[in-house]
């Protein structure tokens, strides 16, 4: 079973590749892991390059907290998950840009169109509409969201992922945004085909 320091450095970890691949800002997303009757955030307007294993917050699961630093603004919402999907033991919230757009345009993103999707980010992806960041009535959505999918997209906002471990849902927040980059690609490509047609 992972340890407590374990799980702090694990976040560390996480946060710092999610800010190399460009799915999160210097001080955007958050992340958490549970430990039995709690479980370890990271914490608030942190730059996630400063980041260390005791800047993490420890969450209760009566809501109170305990650390040097305050916990991420969207610790209600890991916290309503957790209670929501007992099964789980790692949730990311990441800001995934071209997945953020490519909802926006109206595109479907569809796991099952490609192999590494459809391992990686599962047969469903759930939505909710533009709330405002931090508010409980946003951390009820998303979990109520994430009942049945590992993985919900907050409309212009970013993207939520749960797994039994954190580099499993680090895996389909990478895949999701593959995903959406390919699907954005595709219907250019095919819109770009069309004119040419077009114009011949």
């Amino acid at each position: 079973m992972l340890t407590e320091e374990e799980a702090r450095k694990q976040l560390v970890d996480v946060m710092k590749i999610l800010h190399e691949r460009g799915l999160i800002n210097v001080k955007g997303g958050n992340a958490s892991i549970k430990l039995n009757d709690f479980f370890i955030i990271t914490p608030s307007g942190i730059p996630k390059h400063k980041l260390k294993p005791e800047f993490m917050v420890k969450v209760y699961m009566d809501g109170t907290w305990k650390g040097m630093y305050k916990p991420s603004i969207e610790y209600l919402m890991h916290l309503e998950i957790y209670k929501e999907r007992p099964d789980i033991k790692a949730i990311i919230h990441s800001h995934n840009p071209i997945t953020v757009i490519a909802v926006e345009l109206g595109l479907e993103l569809n796991p099952k169109e490609y192999v590494e999707t459809q391992y990686a980010v599962g047969e469903c992806i759930t939505k909710v509409e533009p709330l405002p960041p931090g508010t409980l009535v946003l951390a009820k959505k998303v979990a109520k969201a994430i009942r049945e999918c590992n993985i919900c997209i907050l409309r212009k906002h970013g993207v939520v992922a749960v797994s039994s471990d954190i580099y499993s849902a680090l895996d389909t927040l990478e895949a999701l945004e593959d995903l959406a980059k390919m699907t954005i690609y595709k219907h250019l490509f095919s819109f770009l085909k069309n004119i040419n047609k077009q114009s011949n």
